[in-house]
């Protein structure tokens, strides 16, 4: 295990930036790395910035009037393809506006349009993992399949990541690769995306865009999370009071995703309490290509009496690769070094009550489209230690994620924990190595 663990350190610590150059004009922006001869297999990230100085009020002006200008280029096409066939030019009084050939115009909020033609008007929330979240000013938020949306136009300013790929295979990683972070205001039709700014107007491919995400100074944009509350609640012959909760928010950017986690249960049964239990789980990932991820650090809190465990800390570094990146699939796998520090609540004599110890944290997540309104989740993480801080843990949560409305699930979720080696209570009584749990709850998304 030490072999291994020294392996996953090495190689996190050796990869560093490759070179890259960047290229761009009014009307077309391409990107290529420097020096393709090199042997450096790392990825090198490019901030374009906005030179001109501009206000995003100005850029604004400047998106509207190439919106303007696009939309009569349209008007005119159409009159031309109409008087085509015609002997003489019929010449309208007032240009006809036909809906199904022009985009609306962005103000004040964002627009997407569907490749079912539906458009829909809101706010433009984030784009990552091939999922588009849009605040519809009717319909709340809504999350729609990257793939199924025609056209995005943006009023207010996002970011927006790309890559670009050349021919020099790295093995493992892929193709290498450069990424490119750009702000600006979003106009994306079929294939072709544009980012309009200040000092001109870049081009790029729909297929280079790894993700996108509000550019503005509101913090609560770049959140997202999901509550789930269960409680059973018993009177009578018997007493019986169960409450569950589960959290999970994520504050995503273009280049960055943290993740903050939370499940607790607490069970009393005739005044006796029977289960009180907390886990936190905080990881910090930033992407670099669509499969590779490394994470600066992640953490983790735990604490259950009943194990023996008054409280847990692991904290560590780590790197990921995502295997199945599809429209019903996603699967990837992550871990690396963490330490792991333990306090226990009762040990027998002569022991230590605090433990700290190297460990090897290696965790997967997998993630199924069943149906449109059924998704299976399925995150399992397992932790290496020595045998005083229990040896092989393990925390496996499945969840049947049935959607009732755009903003309410109706949860099932299956939770177990597993401990190797347990630490003994003072009183030489050894708590068992499964906890086992079965919840249903209400999810509320936002």
């Amino acid at each position: 295990m030490k072999y291994f663990l020294l392996f996953t350190i090495i190689t996190f610590l050796t990869v560093t930036p490759a070179a890259a150059e960047e290229s761009s004009s009014n009307e077309h922006a391409a990107v290529q790395t420097a020096d393709t001869n090199t042997t450096d297999t790392s990825i090198d990230v490019i901030r374009v910035e906005d030179s001109s100085g501009l206000t995003e009020k100005e850029v604004q002006a400047i998106a509207k009037k190439i919106d303007k200008a696009e939309s009569e280029a349209i008007i005119d096409k159409k009159v031309k393809e109409d008087n085509q066939f015609t002997p003489f030019r019929v010449v309208p009084e007032k240009k006809p506006t036909v809906w199904e050939d022009l985009s609306p115009t962005p103000v004040k909020y964002d627009w997407i349009e569907l490749k079912s033609g539906e458009w829909l008007k809101g706010h433009f929330k984030a784009m990552y993992d091939k999922s588009l979240e849009f605040d519809s000013k009717e319909m709340d938020l809504q999350t729609f399949d990257f793939e199924d949306v025609k056209q995005i136009r943006t009023h207010r300013i996002v970011t927006v990541s790309i890559v670009i790929e050349d021919d020099k295979d790295d093995g493992f990683f892929g193709l290498r690769q450069t990424k490119i972070e750009m702000t600006g205001i979003l106009r994306l039709n079929e294939d072709i995306f544009h980012i309009i700014r200040g000092d001109g107007r870049l081009e790029f491919n729909r297929n280079q865009i790894i993700s996108i995400a509000y550019g503005g100074d509101d913090e609560q944009d770049y959140w997202s999370g999901k509550i789930n509350f269960g409680l059973d609640m018993r009177t009578g012959n018997s007493e019986k009071l169960d409450l569950t909760m589960m959290t999970n928010f994520q504050r995503r950017t273009s280049v960055t995703r943290l993740k903050l986690d939370y499940i607790g249960s607490i069970l009393n049964t005739n005044d006796t309490e029977t289960a009180n239990n907390h886990r936190i789980n905080e990881s910090f990932n930033v992407f670099v290509t669509k499969k590779f991820f490394y994470t600066p650090v992640f953490s983790e809190y735990f604490r259950d009496k009943y194990q023996n465990i008054r409280n847990q800390y692991t904290v560590g570094i780590g790197i990921g690769y995502t295997f199945v990146d599809t429209k019903r699939v996603d699967w990837d796998i992550s871990g690396g070094p963490a330490i792991l520090y333990t306090e226990f609540d009762t040990v027998e004599e002569g022991k230590d009550t605090r433990k700290k110890t190297g460990s090897l944290e290696l965790s997967t997540s997998y993630d199924v489209d069943i149906t449109k309104r059924i998704d299976f989740i399925f995150n399992y993480k397992l932790t290496l230690t020595e045998k005083a801080s229990g040896s092989y843990k393990h925390h496996m949560v499945t969840t049947l994620e049935n959607e009732l409305t755009t903003w309410l699930d109706i949860d099932l979720t299956f939770i177990w924990d597993y401990t190797k080696d347990p630490e003994p209570n003072a009183d030489k009584s050894v708590p068992q190595q499964s906890d086992l749990q079965f919840l249903v709850s209400l999810g509320v998304d936002f």
